[in-house]
């Protein structure tokens, strides 16, 4: 797999790409895993947020990808 856009539920800074679904967290870091480009994809409104499974730390991100209603001070938390 070349690249992988993952729909996201939570942005968090510390806690990474969060779900509230184990099983789409699950295979969803495998995809990461084996995907050569990984693109996030969220709504500002999620940024900040976490839920409780772990998808991929924000580090493994190579693309993010969200609307304009993000603020400076959200986009340099992640």
């Amino acid at each position: 797999m070349d690249k992988l856009f993952l729909g996201v539920d939570g942005l968090h800074a510390e806690k990474g790409v969060t779900t509230h679904y184990e099983r789409e967290a699950i295979l969803n870091r495998m995809m990461a895993e084996v995907a050569q480009q990984v693109m996030a994809v969220t709504a500002s409104s999620k940024f900040g947020r976490m839920c409780l499974h772990k998808i991929i730390d924000l580090d493994e991100i190579d693309v993010l990808v969200t609307d304009t209603g993000a603020d400076e001070a959200a986009l340099e938390a992640v």
